[in-house]
């Protein structure tokens, strides 16, 4: 603590098991010292009752907090492990349940398209989106291909925009569908759209996409460059 003296500092973090099975958070220091080397030290365990996000981060703060490091200080954290990266996971597994659901039939489309084209208008009367040539055309909704990235940003674009619609659709299997497995599929949906944590994902991953997708049409033309390639996944990297 000495040897840190108030300056900017990342943390490296790892989970361990002791003998009596409880869950410890190792967290290590890594910061510039005075002769200008990246060293790291270790700061010490924490006891934790679960590896979840917010249980990590809660444990993290607090053991910060102990030894007077300010959070506004951090400047880096890394995770061993990717047990946390299920959220994305599972945000990717709900995407295709609530296209073919929204999608089943084409009483469904046709009420989707409805739905969208209701929410449009009200949009448009108070002047919320603009109007013209070429805009609010796209209106389908396609489940995204695992060889195309591009085309899951195109998926979660259109989810996105089509937010109000879905959910409506949604409401309308549930309340018609007779068996209870349909109702219970379509509940759990509006439930999982609902969620903070698949709002957060859908909006991260659009960003993160975006990024991605220039590079990823790029290097998918005939006559790229090299050089060119590498300059565009060098910005790629530093965005």
């Amino acid at each position: 603590m000495d040897e840190i003296r108030g300056r900017k500092f990342s943390v490296l973090i790892d989970k361990s098991r002791d003998v009596s099975i409880k869950e410890q958070m190792t967290v290590i220091l890594r910061f510039v010292n005075d002769k200008g080397q990246v060293v790291e030290r270790f700061l010490g365990l924490q006891h934790v009752q679960s590896c979840t996000t917010i249980a990590l981060k809660e444990a993290l703060v607090s053991m910060l907090s102990s030894h007077n490091l300010s959070i506004s200080m951090l400047r880096g954290q890394g995770y061993d492990g990717a047990s946390n990266m299920r959220d994305i996971a599972d945000f990717f597994n709900y995407v295709p349940l609530i296209v073919s659901n929204v999608c089943a039939s084409c009483m469904r489309k046709d009420a989707l398209l409805a739905k969208h084209h209701d929410v449009l208008l009200e949009k448009i009367e108070k002047g919320e989106i603009m109007t013209g040539r070429g805009l609010n055309q796209e209106s389908s909704l396609a489940s995204p291909r695992d060889t195309r990235w591009g085309s899951h940003l195109k998926t979660l674009l259109r989810i996105l925009v089509m937010w109000v619609a879905i959910i409506d659709v949604l409401e309308i299997v549930k309340k018609d569908s007779f068996k209870p497995t349909n109702n219970g599929g379509a509940l759990g949906l509006i439930g999982k759209m609902e969620n903070f944590d698949f709002v957060f994902i859908l909006h991260l991953m659009i960003e993160l996409l975006s990024m991605i997708d220039i590079l990823s049409r790029a290097l998918q033309r005939k006559d790229q460059d090299i050089v060119e390639a590498m300059h565009l996944i060098t910005d790629v990297k530093d965005s």
